[in-house]
């Protein structure tokens, strides 16, 4: 299957530079989410004080774990779409 005349890179490319490509976009987002988190933590602890800091430990595994869930339905419904598509059944992909 080709697209806009250059072949699919899942059937040309090597593993390792699609593996690094592929890859690159979630563990950049992992990185942002955590300086996120610490910038988040710095400024109210200078803010508010030690009591926000631990308001911020609590909720952070629950957007750890929604992060995960949301991975978890994204890889999935990637999964489920790929075979789909495999097998030409368009419109169940769809």
């Amino acid at each position: 299957m080709e697209k806009k005349g250059l072949p699919l890179a899942l059937g040309t490319e090597k593993i390792r530079d699609l593996l690094i490509q592929y890859s690159l976009p979630a563990i950049v987002a992992m990185v942002a989410s955590s300086l996120y988190n610490i910038t988040d933590s710095i400024f109210i602890g200078h803010g508010v004080g030690a009591l926000a800091i631990s308001g911020l430990a609590v909720t952070f595994p629950f957007m750890n774990l929604s992060a995960a869930f949301g991975s978890l339905v994204g890889a999935g419904a990637s999964t489920l779409m790929s075979v789909r598509l495999g097998q030409k059944d368009y419109s169940t992909a769809n």
